[in-house]
């Protein structure tokens, strides 16, 4: 196999050289540069060809789909009627699964929602356990608390004046947004690429974020990692 790959890269190197040497388009004497850089080149691809790629311990996939509602759904977290006026950014459910040296392994999912109900995450739990074999324990199903985002079924029932068309159309859109993730879990399952994992620490240096809170009210030891 050595001799054979030896054979083929000396081919194209005299490919290489051949074509260098012979395109001289402005007829003046240039072949020797040419004939140097094919070198270079060649020598460069061969390196690459024989330097070993790093090991990696563990595994990660990632997946995402756009979630933004194309029906007449409410936003979420408003007391009042709420219907969206249009879309300047689309929502996204995005995933990260994970995958360590002895075979575990693990999904973080995130989506643009402001909240989630139980009845939404044990039906979307039940079809990751169902389809992908994940246990609970393994799986993460978290959402931004965008109030730019739409209502879901089952979530602050008695907080929505909805009628009986805007909890259909909330029905309808979250039926259609669990397919949307399951996709999204399963696109990041079978794309594994190598990975490293690493682990920070950060400090936020501000307590409160609260409109009867002015920031000259804030006491100067609020910069502590403690809450006050």
């Amino acid at each position: 196999m050595y001799k054979k790959n030896n054979l083929i890269l000396a081919f194209a190197l005299v490919s290489v050289l051949s074509i260098s040497w012979t395109f001289n388009p402005s007829g003046s004497d240039t072949t020797e540069p040419l004939k140097n850089k094919a070198f270079e080149g060649f020598r460069y691809a061969g390196s690459k060809r024989l330097r070993k790629e790093p090991a990696y311990e563990w595994q990660a996939g990632f997946g995402k789909r756009v979630i933004t509602p194309q029906n007449d759904v409410w936003l979420a977290g408003y007391g009042t009627k709420r219907p969206g006026e249009g879309t300047i950014h689309d929502l996204w459910v995005k995933v990260m699964a994970l995958e360590s040296p002895e075979g575990k392994r693990i999904v973080l999912v995130t989506t643009d929602h402001m909240g989630m109900s139980k009845t939404v995450y044990e039906s979307i739990y039940s079809k990751v356990k169902k389809l992908y074999k994940i246990h609970r324990a393994d799986f993460m199903l978290t959402y931004s608390h965008n109030h730019c985002g739409p209502c879901l079924k089952d979530d602050l029932v008695d907080y929505y004046p909805s009628d009986d068309a805007q909890r259909k159309a909330v029905n309808e859109y979250t039926d259609w947004m669990e397919v949307q993730v399951i996709d999204a879990i399963g696109d990041a399952l079978k794309n594994w690429q190598g990975a490293k994992l690493f682990m920070g620490e950060g400090n936020c240096t501000f307590a409160v974020n609260r409109r009867e809170n002015p920031e000259s009210q804030v006491p100067p030891d609020a910069t502590i990692r403690n809450p006050i």
